[in-house]
């Protein structure tokens, strides 16, 4: 049975976009090695030019990979305000946290505080 299972490959072409001019776009990406494990997150933030803004990494030790993702975010977010940038877009892969951060689904954890 197994011997019948065949592999669909299909591969779509991504490529980056440049914001709109005066705006600002970030990358975000949180990493976990399993879920709960060590885990870290960063970060890139670049305008219509293309050129990187500003960058960051961070560590955040034993986690789950959803609270990772939105610990990043929540740094990105931070950079931008405390820059004083006025239009920002992120771009991130998780629909999960996305609905976490507009409420439409819930978490068994909350993040309160500064990150580490």
């Amino acid at each position: 049975m197994v011997d019948n299972i065949k592999t669909k490959l299909d591969i779509i072409p991504v490529r980056w976009s440049n914001p709109n001019l005066g705006d600002l776009n970030i990358n975000i990406y949180g990493f976990s090695k399993v879920n709960p494990g060590s885990t870290s997150g960063r970060g890139t933030l670049r305008n219509h030019l293309d050129p990187t803004i500003m960058a960051f990494t961070a560590y955040f030790g034993y986690s789950f990979n959803n609270l990772v993702d939105a610990r990043a975010i929540k740094i990105g977010l931070r950079l931008w305000i405390n820059h004083g940038f006025n239009t920002l877009t992120i771009e991130y892969d998780s629909m999960i946290v996305i609905n976490m951060i507009n409420k439409v689904t819930t978490t068994a954890w909350k993040h309160h505080g500064r990150d580490q």
